[in-house]
């Protein structure tokens, strides 16, 4: 009982409170809210309700694309920022390359479709049949024009030239039978396309610019809608003064107009729910600049095939890089001392003592050098011939790196091109006496990272500038004795006879080989005219 009591007086308060409100409502009333209904009608009516669908429609394959348009946009320029185009030759180029490509495409993608809605082509309108009678004696008139035709043709020709035409010729009447349409359909049947373009509120609207435009005048027409309501009025009009009364019947015109425009604005409020998820949408999109795309667009597509370009350049490098570890390094210093070898075994293999099987194993031995001789400088020109196709690529980091590194193993000529060094020198002379390796040390030479056999580390140290130093070679000592052997008209008898026991004493079964020339002669010997 008591909760039916207070159930009782709650709605007796709310009552109150709602005639309190109702009439606040009809005070606060003025003429100018029921012009302002009016324009609310006025622009409900004149909206264009039944295209707001397709508005809507362009509206959410917008957004999507959009942000599609605006992530590919950032993924881009984020890789951009992680690799400048300075920094490609020390990474790896064919990975870049793929990934720039992938999100390239990607964006390009989004992007076409997005200008396709920005700035849609025409649609071409819809093409419609009509069909046109002909008057089946048309061609009544249109024989006599023929016939003047055929007058005026022979005007015009020559006289005589019926005399090399063919009597084909006279067929040609027959084209212009007049009984020629017996056989052919009426014509009053055919069909004639004809393009009507259709205009006005029909015309689908493609342009999303528009398309925002519609959406914003329906927001803004919703929003007035929702702002107008229906106004109570007092139940008895008796007890009102003479202005209310009049109020009342105002109230009573501006009541119906509220309830007209809620009927005017019937397809947009069929639309509410799409028309607010699109404006939410919308306020959170991040609008790209189809500028910027179209930029950023040019630039990715010119990195691509400088990304393309170093990738074949590291893929060549590496193989030729791959080729230089596995070729040996040899330096002129060991060609020079397997030379030497080989010199002194063919040397050897001229003494008088030696059998014919000790000389020709000396002299297998000899060839034997020899050709290892030419495979090492066979290797030697392989390597310097990488080398120089790895300069090409010297613009790599990984390539320059070898190239600094790998200097020693390439033979003096490419040392000198590459590394020049000021003021050091080498000379090895052949006097016919002796044969020397003469130093000069100048200039400091540059500080360059060598990690592999240095070329001059023959250099002693110790060595002062300007000095020469005589190196002890048995070739050259056996070469000063085969040169350097006294004439016999100019030997007495006693010395002969030492010089006899000297040959017995030699090792080499010989001439005497300590015998030294006089100082200051000098003759040209070639090692090679031993063989």
């Amino acid at each position: 009982m008591r909760a039916d009591l207070e159930r009782v007086l709650d709605l007796e308060a709310e009552r109150q409170r709602e005639a309190l409100v109702a009439k606040a409502q009809f005070e606060a009333y003025t003429p100018s809210d029921t012009v302002q209904t009016q324009k609310l009608i006025e622009r409900a009516r004149s909206f264009d309700a039944e295209s707001l669908s397709i508005h809507i429609t362009r509206i959410e394959e917008y957004i999507p694309l959009a942000k599609r348009v605006a992530e590919g946009k950032v993924q881009l320029e984020e890789f951009l920022r992680q690799h400048p185009r300075e920094k490609f030759i020390s990474e790896d180029c064919a990975a870049l390359g793929a990934t720039l490509t992938s999100l390239l495409q990607e964006f390009q993608a989004a992007y076409t479709c997005l200008t396709d809605l920005v700035t849609p082509k025409p649609t071409p309108a819809p093409v419609s049949t009509a069909t046109v009678e002909t008057d089946p004696l048309s061609f009544v008139d249109e024989a006599p024009e023929a016939e003047v035709e055929a007058e005026v043709e022979p005007e015009e020709a020559d006289p005589l030239s019926f005399v090399d035409e063919e009597p084909e010729a006279e067929a040609e009447p027959e084209v212009a039978d007049p009984l020629c349409f017996v056989d052919e359909e009426p014509e009053a049947e055919c069909e004639v396309e004809v393009v009507e373009p259709k205009v006005g509120k029909d015309t689908p609207i493609f342009s999303v610019a528009e398309s925002k435009a519609m959406l914003e005048d329906a927001v803004e027409l919703m929003e007035g809608v929702n702002s107008a309501f229906v106004i109570p009025l007092p139940g008895n009009m008796a007890t009102l003064t003479l202005s209310n009364k009049r109020k009342y019947c105002q109230l009573e015109g501006h009541n119906d107009s509220v309830r007209t425009l809620f009927q005017s604005a019937g397809g947009v409020i069929d639309c509410q729910s799409a028309i607010e998820a699109c404006k939410k949408q919308l306020e959170d999109l991040v609008t790209p600049d189809m500028q910027e795309c179209a930029d950023l667009i040019k630039r990715c597509e010119a990195l691509i095939p400088v990304l393309a370009s170093l990738a074949q350049e590291h893929r060549e490098s590496q193989a030729l890089l791959a080729t230089l570890s596995t070729l040996e390094v040899v330096s002129d210093d060991t060609i020079q001392d397997e030379e030497y070898e080989a010199e002194v075994q063919e040397v050897q293999a001229k003494k008088r003592t030696l059998s014919s099987v000790e000389r020709q194993a000396i002299l297998n031995q000899a060839r034997t050098i020899r050709q290892r001789v030419a495979t090492l400088r066979t290797a030697q020109a392989e390597r310097a011939r990488v080398v120089h196709s790895l300069s090409r690529y010297a613009h790599l980091p990984q390539v320059a790196k070898v190239l600094r590194v790998g200097v020693a193993a390439l033979p003096s000529e490419a040392v000198e091109d590459m590394l020049p060094v000021s003021g050091v020198g080498m000379m090895v002379k052949a006097d016919g006496l002796r044969m020397e390796r003469r130093v000069v040390v100048g200039e400091p030479v540059a500080e360059v990272e060598v990690k592999e056999v240095d070329p001059l580390s023959f250099i002693d140290e110790a060595l002062e500038p300007e000095v020469e130093a005589e190196v002890v070679d048995p070739l050259a000592k056996a070469l000063r004795s085969l040169t350097s052997a006294p004439a016999p008209a100019q030997v007495s008898e006693d010395e002969w006879s030492n010089e006899e026991e000297s040959k017995d004493n030699n090792p080499l079964g010989g001439d005497d080989w300590g015998a030294v020339e006089e100082e200051g002669e000098e003759v040209e010997f070639d090692p090679l005219a031993l063989l």
